[in-house]
């Protein structure tokens, strides 16, 4: 690791003493003269072989290991107990493995207790292994319980007994499944255990993997396996521990290709080689290239365990010879396991670090603080965030629940009706600042409105005179104009084929305001509704009464605009105006006109060459802009059309421009602001004349936002426990986005001192 990220994880942890540091930094010579080279990544040796195998369990996990890395265990279970494992994910380590990997036996290797063990598939369900270090001389104690809000079975409780255990894991197993063979639930078993034996881990052990259904078994069984073991392992912060035996050849084992599909780089996934007393000889050689990371290399490596689980009768107690009890008999084993790998002609020669049920355990242990460390700035952003998220949706469900006297359900409707139509009004006027307007665009009314004058806009455009909609424009004024000649005088404009055109156009305009009109209503209906039910989706009744007032204005109101709309209409039937800007557009268009007649010119002409005369170039221009002017402006046919164009697009400027303003402000004015106001009439009205049953069944709540509320008040009561966790167990914790580099000050440092 860089720099930086090894000062980040010295800082966070106690330091150790003298012994420690020697045993760690490999100042202790070996007694073996030969040693296995390592590939990067993997831990090399740190002392002899012969001291490691004779030492104890507790030489290796010793008191300053426990003090170091059980506060953040702890703080990982306190929140895992807190109920967040279901809203984000938690550091842990799965163990993941076939069915006749050894994963049972070495489950039982590092904790010392009994699994249910049988023919086919045992584990049916996600078992949480939460194992404590007591102090010497500590009495062996565990509890059972099931990670779901529901009352905890029969089976849960406290055990007093190791012999119990697979008893109780048999019952809650049943007790999740419903007794059914073959059945499975995500819910997990949960075992807390302490003894002086126990080393500071917590692990999740996983059903075994399933390639085909056995007799009994429904085919689906191996994809509701498959299913449960990719859900555990996909998040990031989870550490898989995948177990294989060691006398298989890596190349066709399938848990490491599980591992890397949802850890392609390598990050987080560690391998166990289980069973090597069962390597054929001449295979050694290549089982110690597995292990020492040459063949088929991990980021993390690989370690290799002989799980000798003494033989117990069928209800998990003492050996059937009438022996020790099974604590004794896994002390037994562990001597055997050290004896084994000391004395192994090949295996010997590997580094003592990745040899033995210790040595995996103190790596797991490694592992998971190191993934804790590193995910804790996260997680309490995610917390945080999460939290604030949850708050936000349970707002406008309330806290309280349904009011039930009828003097609070009086005062609980007035106080709905008068925020309902105080949110009415401002969602009006396009003052968005509260909460229930400002976290839902749908309720924003004039945005829609806007949207609206947009599309109104547009679309009296596309009438314009000479438009795309019209490209014989000009052909079309010449026959009018020469089929209602009258008796004016030459150079003088027919008057009637002006107004004939205006008013045929301003029928055109017509089906673009009766749009307008539409979706102004339907986006007053429509941003109403969203008010309400942000409002209070608790009321399915009141809500509806509301919506049934609300649409029943909004349709009056619209009736109204309606009229309001023939009367425009009525009025540029006959076209007039006292602006004088409209000389100013006839004077623009003719401006431009002549101005596109010169350019034309000019591009036209020949530049003459240095010294030669400009009499030709004057000339020229002179004669295009003369055929120009007498086309346009000359006292002839072509002349009053061109003359004729330009008045009727002079006034279609103007009059669309009043029009489009005249019908916005009628939504404005004759529409909104009267709807608002007759809304609050009608509202308050409705909320003084309601009372007995009909009151009742207003402010009766719906069963599915009880239950949404209820649940959004379990998650807002988890998130807040575990950030209160945070705080008391990690105060100096710093919230940080993912993926999100920490302040320059921080780099050099942990983000926050270990737990207490």
């Amino acid at each position: 690791p860089p720099p930086s990220h090894r000062r980040r994880r010295a800082a966070a942890r106690p330091p150790r003493s003298g012994a420690q540091r020697r045993r760690g930094s490999g100042l202790v010579e070996r007694t073996t003269p030969e040693r296995v080279p390592t590939a990067p990544g993997v831990p090399g040796e740190r002392k002899g072989l012969a001291g490691a195998m004779a030492d104890p369990q507790d030489a290796l996990i010793g008191d300053s290991h426990s003090t170091r890395v059980r506060p953040w265990l702890d703080l990982v279970d306190e929140l895992r107990r807190c109920g967040v494992a279901a809203d984000v994910p938690l550091p842990q380590i799965a163990v993941v493995g076939d069915q006749s990997s050894g994963k049972s036996s070495l489950l039982q290797s590092i904790s010392g207790i009994t699994f249910p063990r049988g023919a086919g598939l045992v584990t049916r369900c996600p078992t949480h292994l939460i194992m404590k270090r007591s102090a010497p001389s500590s009495p062996w104690r565990a509890t059972a319980s099931v990670s779901w809000s529901k009352p905890q079975p029969a089976a849960a409780g406290p055990i007093s007994h190791p012999d119990e255990l697979p008893h109780k894991i048999q019952a809650l197993t049943d007790a999740l499944t419903l007794a059914q063979p073959g059945a499975f639930s995500t819910d997990a078993i949960v075992i807390e255990m302490s003894s002086p034996e126990a080393p500071d881990l917590t692990l999740i052990d996983l059903p075994g993997i399933v390639r085909t259904a056995t007799a009994g078994q429904d085919n689906s069984i191996i994809t509701q396996v498959n299913n449960m073991i990719e859900r555990v392992i996909s998040p990031e912060h989870t550490i898989v521990l995948a177990v294989l035996p060691a006398p298989q050849d890596v190349a066709t084992v399938d848990v490491l290709e599980r591992a890397a599909r949802v850890d392609p780089h390598g990050q987080r996934t560690l391998a166990v080689l289980t069973k090597p007393d069962l390597v054929p000889p001449g295979g050694e050689g290549e089982v110690l290239q597995v292990l020492t990371n040459q063949r088929k290399p991990l980021k993390l490596g690989y370690v290799m365990v002989r799980n000798l689980v003494p033989p117990v009768d069928d209800e998990g107690g003492e050996s059937k010879g009438g022996g020790t009890p099974i604590v004794e008999a896994l002390r037994q084993a562990r001597q055997e396991e050290r004896d084994f790998f000391r004395t192994h002609p090949h295996f010997s020669r590997a580094p003592r670090t990745l040899l033995g049920v210790p040595a995996l355990t103190q790596r797991l242990t490694d592992l998971l603080v190191t993934r804790i460390q590193a995910t804790l700035p996260g997680l309490k952003f995610d917390l945080e965030h999460m939290l604030e998220d949850t708050q936000k949706q349970l707002r406008p469900l309330g806290t309280a629940g349904a009011p039930t006297t009828p003097a609070e359900k009086t005062h609980v409707l007035v106080q709905l009706v008068s925020e309902y139509c105080q949110l009415v009004r401002h969602s009006m006027r396009g003052d968005y600042r509260h909460a229930a307007l400002a976290g839902s665009p749908d309720a924003r009314m004039h945005a829609l409105f806007q949207r609206c004058y947009r599309g109104l806009a547009q679309g009296i455009q596309s009438t314009r005179p000479g438009g795309p909609e019209e490209p014989n424009f000009a052909r079309d004024i010449d026959v009018e104009m020469t089929t209602q000649r009258g008796r004016e005088l030459p150079g003088f404009l027919n008057q009637q084929v002006f107004l004939g055109y205006i008013i045929s156009n301003v029928e055109r305009w017509r089906p673009f305001a009766d749009e307008c009109r539409a979706r102004v209503c339907e986006g007053a209906l429509s941003a109403s509704a969203a008010i309400i039910n942000a409002l209070a989706p608790q009321y399915p009744g009141f809500a509806t009464a509301l919506r049934d007032i609300t649409a029943e204005l909004i349709e009056q109101q619209g009736e109204a605009l309606t009229h309001k709309l023939d009367d425009m209409f009525a009025k540029e039937q006959d076209p007039f105006t006292a602006n004088e800007a409209l000389v100013e557009v006839v004077n623009g268009i003719r401006f431009r006109t002549f101005d596109t007649a010169l350019q034309g010119t000019l591009d036209e002409a020949e530049q003459p060459r240095q010294g030669e005369p400009v009499e030709a170039l004057k000339a020229h221009v002179l004669s295009r802009l003369g055929q120009w002017y007498m086309g346009a402006h000359g006292v002839n046919q072509k002349g009053n059309v061109e003359e004729m164009k330009t008045l009727l697009q002079a006034y279609w400027g103007l009059a669309t421009r009043r029009l489009v303003d005249n019908l916005c402000m009628a939504v404005e004015h004759d529409f909104a602001a009267q709807l608002a106001g007759k809304l609050e009439t009608e509202c308050f009205t409705f909320a003084g004349t309601v009372e007995g049953a009909r009151l009742d069944a207003m402010l009766e709540e719906d069963a599915t936002v009880q239950e949404m509320r209820s649940q959004l008040q379990a998650k807002e009561q988890r998130l807040q426990a575990a950030l209160q966790v945070l705080r008391d167990m990690a105060p100096d914790c710093v919230s940080i986005q993912r993926g999100v580099a920490p302040a320059e000050n921080l780099s050099s440092g942990t983000f926050f001192a270990p737990p207490s």
